[in-house]
């Protein structure tokens, strides 16, 4: 009897070695996963008119309609800016999440246009999207970068104009970016 009650007090003191050290395991993982998830999102977005693009202000209306944490918001690309920054006012935490930024250029009035035989315009794009861990550690940053310019005839002006560009992001649940077409 003495064996037997001896040996149900080792199978217990193993059995509750092991679920001490088990409920330990789970606290220290639950831990490491929240580190190490997503807790926010944020994006840049520099506009400027496209190198060598001297008339680019002159000739076009530049509006620019960019995600924020309340909804959209349109604005405009002015010749009185070297150039246009925008970033949200409240970092995204919700995800996943797709977020659209739309660049809508349009010709401005024929009579306001400078008399010119050709016209050299294009716009430079910058999108920066960083998201990052509940200790501010990057989980993964993209860039993506454009520039596109030319000189473009004056009797061809209005057909190259309006002209929309969409610039699409996307963040999963892991905190990976990826740039839409």
């Amino acid at each position: 009897m003495k064996k037997i009650s001896m040996l149900l007090a080792a199978i217990l003191c193993c059995l509750m070695t092991n679920i001490s050290f088990s409920s330990c395991s789970s606290d220290d993982n639950d831990d490491t996963n929240e580190a190490t998830s997503v807790a926010k999102c944020t994006y840049e977005l520099t506009l400027t008119a496209g190198t060598g693009a001297e008339d680019q202000q002159d000739v076009v209306k530049t509006m620019v309609t960019v995600p924020n944490y309340t909804g959209d918001e349109t604005k405009e690309f002015l010749s009185i800016y070297d150039d246009m920054s925008v970033k949200p006012t409240v970092p995204f935490t919700t995800f996943p999440m797709t977020k659209t930024i739309t660049i809508d250029q349009s010709l401005l009035d024929e009579a306001s246009l400078p008399a010119k035989d050709s016209y050299k315009v294009g716009l430079h794009y910058k999108l920066t999207v960083t998201t990052t861990d509940v200790n501010g550690n990057v989980i993964d940053y993209q860039l993506k970068d454009m520039d596109y310019s030319g000189t473009v005839p004056a009797s061809n002006i209005s057909k190259l104009y309006p002209q929309t560009t969409t610039l699409t992001f996307t963040v999963d649940d892991g905190g990976k970016v990826r740039f839409g077409r």
